[in-house]
């Protein structure tokens, strides 16, 4: 469920066909702007945040693979490095084999975390 912050302030758009009488119908269908309730809000928010925070985590489990099999008959380490070209002491993200299962224990934590949340929330 992709939402902007944008379309969350501004509402969801609902059908409004069902509450007309049928001989009012048109071809056109009609619509109107509804708010989001709090915990649709809430809802919205968690589903971002596991998409962007927990769900990256398979996309850094094949890029891991991908680098230990392309680098495996090379003297390389199978890494890539993130840091910035302008300032000299800046941090570095390393990408590595070893930082993706530290990775992957955290976001089943936080996978978990969410899950109670939305049960939480179901009550």
């Amino acid at each position: 469920m992709r939402k902007s912050c944008n379309s969350i302030y501004e509402g969801k758009i609902v059908s409004i066909e069902d509450k007309l009488a049928k001989k009012n119908r048109e071809k056109t269908p009609r619509i109107k702007r509804e708010d989001y309730t709090a915990k649709e809000k809430v809802l919205l928010l968690l589903n971002a945040f596991e998409t962007a925070v927990v769900n990256t985590i398979e996309l850094e489990k094949e890029l891991g693979k991908f680098l230990t099999e392309e680098i495996s008959d090379s003297q390389l380490e199978p890494q890539i490095k993130f840091c910035s070209e302008e300032e000299e002491n800046s941090y570095q993200f390393i990408f590595s084999s070893e930082t993706i299962n530290l990775r992957q224990q955290e976001a089943r934590e936080i996978q978990n975390l969410l899950n109670e949340l939305r049960q939480e929330l179901e009550k």
